[in-house]
């Protein structure tokens, strides 16, 4: 599934690992995402902003940062778009982020990726996938890939900024609570 998403994983760093057990898990959840959130502000929103081009600003004021999906491994934030993939004012952001096909899918294409969805092998998949490629030939629009490139190059910085403030925080926490 194609998501328009920046994930900025903090959870390889093992001394901010040791230093975290040491707090109550709902604590260590609190200082992750509002840590992460504030760096992926300062780092990943602004630039990602920046980068969008802008005729009316719609898909500039669109990108937000948002919580990732509720889980028991990882907690976190993203840099999405506001509203779903392909929907809203700013539904093109998808098209811009991933590239596209002009004109409409010839039928065969249609029977032959309902088939690709109900295969069992991956062989299967990539032969289908074949099929389909050697149809279409319809002229394709490159994609920008403006969000990917912001993470790329933004990611490791913001991961950094996060790790550093997560750090102070627990030295808070550990001062408070002892």
């Amino acid at each position: 599934m194609i998501q328009m998403e920046m994930l900025v994983s903090v959870t390889k760093l093992e001394r901010l690992q040791t230093a975290l057990k040491q707090l109550p898990i709902k604590l260590q959840r609190k200082l992750i995402r509002e840590e992460t959130r504030q760096a992926a502000k300062d780092h990943l929103l602004k630039q990602a902003k920046s980068e969008v081009k802008r005729k009316t600003g719609r898909l500039r004021r669109a990108i937000t940062i948002r919580a990732i999906k509720r889980s028991r491994v990882a907690t976190g934030v993203r840099t999405a778009m506001s509203s779903s993939k392909f929907t809203g004012d700013a539904f093109y952001g998808g098209f811009l982020e991933y590239g596209w096909r002009l004109g409409k899918r010839p039928r065969s294409i249609l029977y032959l990726q309902r088939l690709k969805s109900k295969a069992k092998t991956q062989e299967r998949k990539a032969e289908i996938q074949k099929d389909i490629e050697a149809i279409d030939k319809r002229p394709k629009i490159e994609p920008k890939k403006w969000m990917a490139n912001v993470a790329k190059w933004f990611g490791p910085r913001a991961a950094d900024q996060a790790a550093d403030r997560i750090g102070k925080r627990i030295v808070e926490e550990m001062k408070k609570g002892g």
